[in-house]
């Protein structure tokens, strides 16, 4: 058999700084919400068109963030018949990243985050922590008590989570297949 190792992090809202951005975060209504700025950087809803930016970065990134099929993105995500939130970070008017994200289930929850990636040319240039900024705000004005993810151990990623403080609150093997000879 083989085994995947995942660590679960949290941090919770008691824990964050004094992050401030717009609380308009209705992704589905195709209209342009700008959540965070910073100079030339900002944060805003996904709208239906960011789809083929989101499915190329996470077909490239899926050993790390995992696949979801155009079809369900189209159907759940930007059709409005689940609870998924997406953030998209650009840069000089250039897509380099997103969030995806299930707000949980009311007041007192926990919000999960489902993906992130940033494009591997934009990594380490603080994009990853302006998205993680406005997953944050949305805990504040929507009541949620933090945020929760897993990450596979073995990524490199598990070093951004901990410098943005989340802390680690289990980790767990899980079957993937069995060895052939």
């Amino acid at each position: 058999f083989f085994f995947k190792q995942k660590t679960a992090y949290e941090i919770p809202k008691r824990d964050w700084s004094s992050d401030v951005c717009s609380s308009d975060l209705d992704c589905s209504t195709g209209l342009l919400n700008v959540l965070y700025t910073n100079g030339d950087l900002i944060v805003r809803n996904a709208r239906e068109i960011d789809i083929v930016f989101i499915d190329k970065l996470q077909k490239e990134n899926s050993y790390a963030v995992g696949f979801i099929q155009r079809t369900i993105w189209d159907k759940y995500v930007f059709g409005g018949e689940r609870n998924f939130v997406v953030f998209i970070c650009e840069k000089n008017n250039d897509t380099v990243g997103y969030v995806l994200v299930t707000p949980g289930k009311g007041v007192n929850s926990y919000v999960k985050i489902q993906q992130i990636a940033v494009r591997d040319d934009a990594r380490r240039l603080d994009y990853g922590s302006a998205l993680i900024s406005v997953v944050r705000d949305f805990c504040e004005t929507f009541q949620r008590n933090g945020a929760t993810l897993r990450c596979r151990v073995d990524l490199e990623s598990n070093k951004f989570w901990e410098a943005l403080g989340f802390t680690k609150y289990g980790v767990w093997e899980k079957e993937i297949g069995r060895a052939h000879v």
